[in-house]
């Protein structure tokens, strides 16, 4: 779990408008102090970002919800959940967010050509919410596939 938590904000931290060395100035002299760079980034990031984890239950009625059209900038999804991006789930996509998905491997009973059916299913899945692949995905090297969603 630590390390789905880690990547997340990684990835985050990737797709930002801001770069790293605007992230670390956010909160002035008080990065400073703090000797970890990792820890600067995270510390900016907290300044205007919030994370919500959000019961499996909540996902199938989600986008039917007044109050959560158009209100998710970051979405991620676990391979063991990526059934639950369905076209509908695009309704609450902001305008240029990012979906990050969690690649196959670390799925150890794969073969190669496995990894490559899953990742050919996401983006299928993806393109059906409006989400367009950012670069290549290579399954068996990436953490997570990346996607922009499209504005209508």
């Amino acid at each position: 779990m630590q390390h789905n938590i880690t990547e997340i904000i990684e990835s985050l931290l990737r797709v930002l408008p801001h770069s790293s060395k605007q992230l670390d100035t956010v909160e002035g002299s008080k990065n400073q102090l703090a000797s970890d760079d990792s820890v600067q980034k995270w510390q900016g990031l907290a300044k205007w970002c919030k994370i919500h984890f959000m019961p499996v239950g909540a996902l199938s009625g989600i986008h039917s919800r007044d109050k959560f059209q158009r209100k998710f900038q970051f979405l991620y999804f676990s391979n063991s959940m990526i059934h639950h991006l369905l076209p509908p789930m695009s309704s609450i996509m902001s305008d240029n967010a990012h979906l990050f998905v969690e690649s196959t491997r670390f799925i150890l009973d794969l073969t190669k050509e496995k990894h490559g059916d899953y990742v050919r299913k996401v983006v299928s899945m993806a393109e059906k919410t409006r989400c367009k692949l950012e670069g290549e995905c290579r399954p068996l090297e990436d953490n997570v596939v990346v996607f922009t969603h499209i504005p209508q």
